[in-house]
This record gives structure tokens, sequence and C-alpha cells, in this order.
């Protein structure tokens, strides 16, 4: 419908080191013709490495670290602006993150993105414009010593550039949607300890992370996408590639969700939350 509560709930990855933990979120939209927005918090799993996904066990003192969970709020909304055909949109985020035996940290970033609507065959929307992104953390904890939460964590990151978003026509068989970026990005990120906390026993000898600032190119691309198989049944999946000049990542994710009720066929909101 146009406007309502979303829930969700989920676990982190399991493993020998630490047991998991509950995942979700809880917010509310609202949707007419000429805008939409969400508000939601959200308790995640920061998974960019193994030590923030799932943690592991310090071979020295023999005491698990890591697994690290964001907690905290989002708000996004777009609306149409000046003129028909053109929409601007915004994201703010708050979150602080922590872990088992894992520094805190705070995380906090802003966008704005102006679109133009365009027109494509067997789109249902698509849309090109420009876009500015600013985000910080308030800690480097990108490394793999105790304390550190393997995760990356600049203190600041400015991206500006072109942004293109599209999704297929629906009501369908199958739905895909897409965002793809291309930009300009620099970098700062300060230098940081060996230990960000205390370790369990004493230490030998350790290089701490020296400070560095880098500019580049960046480009991401991300993609959602559900399929029907049946009335009950349908896989549903979601593909994030991001290049920047510190920095590679890719994920995927493979699902198969079955419906209380039987179903006709798929729309927008049957798509999975994009990956972050």
């Amino acid at each position: 419908g146009p406007q309502g509560w979303r829930f969700r709930l989920g676990s982190t990855a399991h493993s020998v080191d630490l047991p998991a933990t509950w995942t979700g979120a809880i917010g509310w939209r609202q949707q007419t013709d000429d805008r939409a927005w969400e508000a939601q918090g959200f308790r995640r799993a920061i998974q960019e490495s193994r030590l923030a996904a799932t943690g592991w066990r310090d071979p020295a003192g023999g005491q698990p670290w890591g697994r690290v969970l964001g907690q905290g709020v989002r708000i996004e909304g777009n609306m149409a602006w000046p003129t028909p055909g053109q929409r601007i949109g915004a994201e703010w985020l708050w979150e602080r993150l922590s872990g088992v035996n894992v520094a805190s940290n705070t995380h906090r970033s802003v966008d704005f993105s102006w679109m133009h609507d365009g027109s494509l065959p067997s789109m249902r929307w698509a849309a090109v414009g420009p876009y500015i992104t600013f985000e910080q953390y308030g800690r480097r904890l990108s490394d793999y010593h105790w304390g550190h939460g393997g995760y990356f964590s600049p203190q600041r990151l400015l991206s500006s550039g072109i942004r293109a978003a599209w999704q297929t026509r629906e009501p369908h068989a199958w739905v895909l949607a897409g965002q793809a970026q291309v930009g300009w990005q620099t970098l700062r990120e300060d230098a940081a300890p060996c230990f960000a906390l205390p370790p369990p026993i004493t230490p030998g000898p350790c290089e701490g992370l020296s400070a560095s600032r880098n500019a580049g190119w960046t480009g991401s691309l991300a993609l959602q996408g559900a399929w029907r198989l049946d009335p009950r049944w349908a896989l549903v999946g979601s593909v994030l590639l991001r290049s920047a000049p510190s920095y590679r990542e890719h994920s995927w994710t493979l699902g198969l969700r079955y419906h209380w009720a039987p179903r006709g066929p798929i729309v927008g909101q049957d798509l999975p939350a994009p990956l972050r």
C-alpha cells in the first residue's frame, strides 16, 4: 500500500568463535504520486571482513573478538521538484558501531541527488542525474589487531558524480531494479594505534596504521531482482560491485521466498533491500 509499517528480523552469521545474534529493522514508509519518505531504526551486521562479520579468536590469549553491529537511524525521501519529470532526493544516516572486544565507533552519512526522469522501453521508470555524498567515522578501526573491527572507516569521504537508477515494468513474472554511479572521491584516514583496546596479554612490537589521503575515480553497481516460480515461491537476489582508489568490494545474496497466500505477478515491493 501507499503507507504502512515495515519489519525485518534476521541473524548474523554463526561461527565457532562467537555465537550469532539478532539483526532487524522497523520503519514507516509513506508514498504519494509526487513524494515518498521512510524513517527506519535498524540493527545490522557489518560484513566487510570475516572479523567484522563473524569474529575470531585471538591466537595468543584465546579470547574472541569481532562481530561488529551497527545500530542507528536512517531517514530518506524524495519529491518532485522543481518541475514534473525532475526529482530531488536525500538520505541521512547515523549509527553506533560496536562488537565483542571491539572499540565503539560512530558513523554518519548524508546523500543528496537530483534526478531527471527518462523513458526507456520495458522500464517502469528510469532516472539519471548528479549526486553528492559525505561520510564520516569517529575512529579508524580497519585493522585486524585486538580492538579493531576490520571494517572500512575513513574520517572523511566525499564523493560526487552522476547516478542512474531504473526498474523494469511491473507487475510481471520477474522484476529487476538497479543503480549505477560514477564519480570523483576524496578520502582521509587518520593514524590509528596497533591496538584499539588494551590487549588481554602483553603484546610484542606492533606498528599502527599511518595517516593517509587519496583521491580518484569511484564507481558502483547495485542490482536487486525477484522471479516468480509459482503462486507461493519466488527467487530473490542482489549484487553489489564497488570500486574506489583505496578499496574494492563485491557481494551478492540469493534467497528463496515463500508466500503464505498465493500471489500473482511480481511487483517492485517484492524486491529485496539493496546491499549497502
